[in-house]
């Protein structure tokens, strides 16, 4: 599962605080509650970087990317486990899957940075690898 803190939160019935200042232990809590491994997305904790914390079993490892200043995160979330859902189809193990599909949404959020979508939070560009860098 990939909850992000509001989610993590909610499953937990913690403040976004509580998860946000104990991701490792939210993470394992996580992680016994449902049986399954565990990314927790760190999108929203806005302290300089983003870290995402994955719990696989007894093993915690943390993926840490700089926030990219941008309204356009819309669709961060299902893009990244789409993402993970890919790699982990052509046999990618679930770490580096996590891993790639974690630079992926990274780059696609770079891409979309300066975007100007309607009034809200713009998508992601997801086809970023596909346009000519003068776009």
């Amino acid at each position: 599962i990939t909850p992000n803190i509001p989610e993590a939160a909610l499953l937990l019935g913690w403040s976004e605080v509580r998860v946000s200042e104990n991701r490792f232990d939210a993470c394992k809590t996580l992680e016994e509650l449902s049986g399954c491994a565990v990314l927790l997305t760190g999108g929203h904790s806005y302290v300089g970087s983003v870290e995402d914390v994955l719990c696989i079993e007894d093993k915690i490892q943390t993926f840490s990317r700089p926030i990219i200043e941008t309204k356009n995160t819309h669709g961060t979330g299902c893009t990244l486990s789409a993402a993970i859902a890919a790699y982990l189809a052509r046999g990618v193990a679930l770490e580096k899957a996590v891993e790639l599909a974690g630079d992926f949404v990274h780059a696609a959020i770079s891409a979309a940075r300066n975007q100007r979508l309607g009034k809200g939070s713009g998508p992601v560009e997801h086809f970023f690898a596909y346009r000519e860098p003068s776009e």
